[in-house]
């Protein structure tokens, strides 16, 4: 099967295989592809979160360079299609359901897939191909979509607009460089609706970019998603489970993260951990990690540890306040950074750690923390 419509936007000729083996010749973090793309496991987990959450029949992936996910898809009993415009990624195909086309020009009928998914490839559709190509997705897709790409303003992409959009830029395919509420308003022009939801993923790295840089969408009217958002709590429960250890055993040289605290808030209002420490604590020179698995709204929370003096509790305190979304956060804090509230600047001997914070009602916290040398302080 292939497309009839001309390939006529220049940056086409863009994604060759420099751009995919050689990318920093290119701008791109792509490094050997071909080989890279079968041995990551994170190709395999989005495969394995379109069966299990989805349960589709039918695919379709935009943008799926040499098509591993389609691959695995197929492998799995799912009927799935691929498109890409890069002529050496269809050339080097994982599977003969990847098609030479844009997004623009999808040669299937009307609603002839469950879901429609994307893993970081809108951003590189063409000003002039973008509606069009939005369009093109919602008409043949009956159900659902699923679409993961880098947004202005959400991890790991925060921070002064220009300086984030310029960093972006060093592809000079990144066209679509918006933020969340751009792209839910661009969708439902055509017919969508946005669930507030996100599916986490286990194999996501460091900086969660895969878990937050996500849209999830339904077909107006027509859908019911209660099954899909109950799976995808399932999913995500799972995942958070897992992630834990995986985080730990890949950072720190198979630490297990299994000291952990949980903070329950059944209504909105403040709670801390008070956590002490039978010898001093100190916080010179080194790292803070603390991962947050949120089930719930969001919520901003304090990271503090203290030193008595005496009588006085709080002599010497030291802190950092963070915001937590639903899902998976990581922090890393410099022990030198945290923000001196009272006392003096010594970051040595501390006894006391609080963490806590105020967040929406039926929130549920689960909390790690432990430091650079893999030691939990929970």
């Amino acid at each position: 099967m292939r497309c009839s419509h001309f390939l006529n936007y220049d940056s086409y000729s863009y994604f060759d295989e420099d751009y995919f083996q050689r990318g920093e010749l290119k701008g791109t973090v792509y490094r050997n592809y071909l080989e890279a793309s079968k041995s990551s496991p994170v190709y395999r987990e989005i495969a394995q979160a379109i069966i299990e959450v989805f349960r589709p029949r039918r695919v379709l992936e935009v943008g799926c360079a040499t098509g591993i996910v389609v691959k695995y898809l197929n492998d799995n009993g799912v009927e799935a299609y691929g498109i890409d415009v890069s002529s050496w990624a269809v050339k080097n195909a994982e599977h003969r359901n990847v098609i030479l086309c844009p997004a623009d020009c999808l040669p299937f009928a009307d609603k002839y897939f469950d879901l429609v998914f994307s893993c970081h490839s809108l951003e590189h559709i063409p000003d002039p191909a973008l509606d069009s190509s939005i369009k093109e997705m919602t008409r043949v897709c009956s159900c659902f979509q699923f679409h993961t790409l880098p947004m202005v303003g959400v991890k790991p992409y925060v921070g002064e607009t220009k300086a984030v959009i310029n960093g972006l830029r060093k592809d000079p395919t990144h066209y679509q460089l918006h933020d969340y509420e751009w792209w839910v308003s661009k969708f439902m022009e055509y017919g969508n609706e946005e669930l507030k939801t996100f599916i986490a993923f286990k194999y996501d790295n460091e900086t969660y970019e895969l878990t937050n840089g996500q849209i999830i969408l339904k077909k107006k009217g027509v859908v019911d998603c209660s099954t899909v958002l109950k799976r995808i709590i399932d999913w995500n429960r799972n995942s958070y489970e897992q992630r834990a250890g995986y985080v730990g055993s890949i950072s720190f040289k198979g630490f297990s993260l299994s000291a952990r605290k949980i903070l329950h808030f059944t209504k909105r209002s403040w709670q801390d951990l008070d956590l002490r420490f039978e010898q001093g604590y100190d916080i010179k020179d080194k790292q803070i990690n603390v991962l947050i698995i949120a089930e719930g709204g969001p919520c901003t929370l304090r990271l503090a540890f203290c030193r008595e003096n005496g009588s006085d509790k709080f002599g010497n305190v030291r802190e950092q306040i963070f915001n937590v979304r639903p899902g998976v956060n990581w922090y890393r804090f410099e022990g030198s950074a945290f923000n001196l509230l009272r006392g003096n600047r010594d970051l040595t001997q501390f006894n006391r750690m609080l963490l806590g914070g105020e967040c929406s009602e039926n929130t549920r916290l689960e909390v790690f923390v432990f430091d650079n040398f893999g030691k939990s302080l929970l």
